[in-house]
């Protein structure tokens, strides 16, 4: 009688094919994870400037936010417990940028053709990309906000995990526009004005340029379609100890970041020609 090893069964031979592509996926994956860490590591001033000047901006503002913390009862505030975070969730939006120029670099070098060729999935190509700038995300508000709050004794009323929780969210949100902006545009002009854009209209109806408290009442009501108004009202939790819900806070972070994932798989291709970054 004929025996059927367990390796030739269809069944196994199909969980067998399954393993082995899922294993290939993840080599492609981290291939391209890598030489995205190390175009980063190329050029590592972009990255710089959104911890420098975050600083620089915070030693200016500090004054002004602790004139504000004091009239709204917070008597011993130093100023730095709002102009922290704020610079830093403003900053973090020049990542955009930094999103969508992974992707029009291969433009630029040529090498996108190569992708294409290689049969990878666009949605695996663009998240092994910005999973970098993800991580990147994360240390710049990590460095800035309880990096700054140990060296200038801020008080944290808060946990550390919140902390980490809300900056990795914020910078997948960060991320997220960055993607949706790849999705839409179409040269790189395009890019650097949606960076600018975002860098000061969201930032500043979000809350990041000044409190909330501060501005018209327009502008507050439609706060909540930018991160940064969910970053900040998650951070003044954590500094502050206002009671402000960082669940919800994180959930709005992250549905921007999947909403921008979802648009750019949408409409990138990776067959299609765009132009290269000038």
């Amino acid at each position: 009688m004929r025996e059927q090893t367990l390796s030739g069964a269809p069944e196994n031979q199909a969980i067998v094919a399954t393993a082995g592509g899922a294993h290939y996926r993840a080599r492609q994956f981290l291939a391209i994870a890598h030489n995205e860490v190390l175009a980063l590591r190329r050029d590592v001033l972009p990255f710089m400037l959104v911890i420098v000047m975050p600083l620089v901006f915070t030693v200016f503002l500090a004054p002004l936010y602790k004139e504000f913390l004091r009239a709204d009862g917070y008597h011993g505030a130093s100023g730095y417990e709002l102009a922290l975070p704020s610079m830093a969730v403003m900053f973090s939006f020049f990542l955009i940028g930094s999103t969508a120029y992974s992707v029009y670099r291969e433009y630029t070098y040529g090498t996108w053709t190569q992708l294409n060729a290689s049969g990878v999935p666009v949605g695996l190509v663009i998240c092994a990309k910005v999973c970098p700038i993800i991580v990147v995300g994360i240390a710049q508000q990590l460095f800035l906000v309880l990096g700054g709050a140990l060296v200038l004794g801020v008080d944290l009323h808060g946990q550390i995990w919140e902390l980490a929780a809300v900056a990795a969210c914020a910078s997948v949100a960060v991320v997220g526009l960055g993607l949706a902006v790849l999705g839409v545009s179409r040269t790189s002009r395009q890019v650097q004005l949606a960076q600018t854009l975002s860098a000061t209209v969201l930032a500043g109806i979000g809350g990041a340029i000044a409190p909330p408290q501060l501005l018209p009442t327009w502008v507050r009501a439609i706060g909540r379609i930018s991160p940064a108004y969910w970053s900040l009202g998650a951070y003044r939790h954590i500094i502050l100890g206002e009671m402000t819900s960082i669940g919800l806070s994180c959930l709005a972070l992250l549905a921007f970041g999947i909403g921008g994932l979802l648009l750019a798989v949408r409409l990138v291709r990776l067959e299609e020609v765009r132009e290269p970054w000038v």
